[in-house]
């Protein structure tokens, strides 16, 4: 196992059984068997370490959807959101405990580092669907990743935050994404987006009556 291998798991054993607050690169350095000095030269601090567990536990999920390229990108990314909830749900403490820390965090720069990290996840499906003439060419990928990724990581914000649950929060971050997309869609993804985002509607409605 690489150095930067035993760094993550030593720091996911450190959170399993201590909790985020006994997450210091010290310790990390003695779990791992090695210098003290050693995780500095990979991650500038504990922070930079919770990014990268963060971005593994999204990154997965888009890995997942990715293996198999539905024939849609904007279904791609509605999957990839769903799969995002399924793998949460799967080690739920673990990464309630990584999200808070990493989005209630004073440090900008983290804050920063974990908005980076998951649009690069996204911007290449909006670029695909643009390209495949499922949202209008005249769309922005640029900036129109950055509101979809401000809307994804505020939300699973809130359900780090004790605010939601982790099932409304994604339920949120897919309406959300389909009231984004829907007026700039085309012929080939209008029907799709419509039935989502009423399916989610409907279901929505559901939990807050």
């Amino acid at each position: 196992m690489c150095i930067r291998d035993r760094i993550l798991t030593a720091s996911k054993k450190i959170i399993l059984n201590d909790g985020v607050v006994k997450l210091t690169m010290r310790n990390i350095a003695a779990e791992a068997g090695i210098s003290s000095r050693t995780p500095y030269n990979l991650f500038a601090s504990k922070a930079a370490v919770l990014v990268e567990l963060l971005e593994e536990s999204i990154g997965h999920a888009f890995l997942m959807v990715n293996i198999v390229e539905s024939d849609l990108a904007v279904r791609n990314l509605l999957d990839c959101i769903g799969q995002v909830g399924e793998d949460i749900s799967s080690n739920h403490d673990f990464l309630q405990s990584i999200y808070r820390e990493v989005m209630s965090s004073d440090d900008s720069e983290t804050r920063k580092a974990a908005i980076v990290q998951a649009r690069g996840f996204i911007y290449p499906i909006i670029k695909r669907a643009i390209e495949n003439d499922e949202l209008v060419v005249s769309l922005c990928p640029a900036t129109f990743t950055e509101h979809l990724v401000v809307d994804f990581l505020g939300n699973l914000g809130m359900w780090a935050g004790l605010n939601i649950s982790l099932s409304v929060a994604i339920s949120n971050s897919l309406y959300g994404c389909c009231v984004s997309m829907l007026p700039f869609s085309t012929e080939k993804s209008a029907r799709i987006l419509s039935e989502t985002h009423e399916n989610l509607f409907m279901s929505l409605k559901q939990n807050c009556s």
